[in-house]
């Protein structure tokens, strides 16, 4: 906010109005995924608050050119695979993602990152970055980490670094065009 950047998150089945309870009445929605209600400082503000919706305003965003700077956007259990299978999700993110990726004009300059966070023993998680600026059917073999994708996006709206273990992780490089 201090650098004029803005921000909302939109998260399915969200009830709205700063809810931080850990679910709602549809049972598809679970707090905890919804991670900037986490911080007391938008908890606390009224104004920031309002920033966390319902995902049901994401395509009228999208459509009207009215997305913030940075989005995030937190699918249901069920659409996230959670409480459902990997078919089920990759179905549901096919049809999440095909027409964004279809709309070029709303696609210039928009980046779409993807994290699976259900990761196996190992503790590796998918990712998959989307957007005019990443290179075509690149595959990096570094090991990057949440913080490697904190830095990334610290340093692409250069906001400096948190001071904690974002500021000594890699940058990602490897996939601008």
């Amino acid at each position: 906010e201090a650098k004029g950047l803005s921000w909302k998150g939109y998260a399915e089945d969200y009830p709205g109005n700063c809810y931080l309870g850990s679910t709602a009445a549809s049972a598809l929605y679970v707090r905890k995924h919804v991670p900037l209600l986490s911080f007391q400082s938008i908890q606390n503000d009224a104004t920031r608050c309002n920033y966390v919706v319902p995902a049901s305003t994401f395509q009228n965003d999208w459509n009207s050119r009215q997305l913030p700077t940075y989005s995030f956007y937190t699918p249901n259990m069920d659409n996230d695979g959670h409480d459902t299978n990997v078919t089920f999700s990759a179905t549901w993110l096919q049809s999440f993602l095909d027409p964004l990726l279809q709309d070029s004009v709303g696609m210039n300059g928009t980046l779409i990152h993807i994290t699976y966070d259900e990761g196996t023993k190992t503790n590796r998680i998918y990712n998959l970055l989307i957007g005019p600026m990443i290179k075509v059917n690149q595959t990096i073999s570094t090991n990057y980490d949440h913080y490697s994708m904190l830095r990334t996006v610290e340093y692409n709206f250069y906001l400096g670094s948190l001071g904690r273990k974002d500021s000594t992780a890699k940058v990602i490089q490897e996939l601008w065009a």
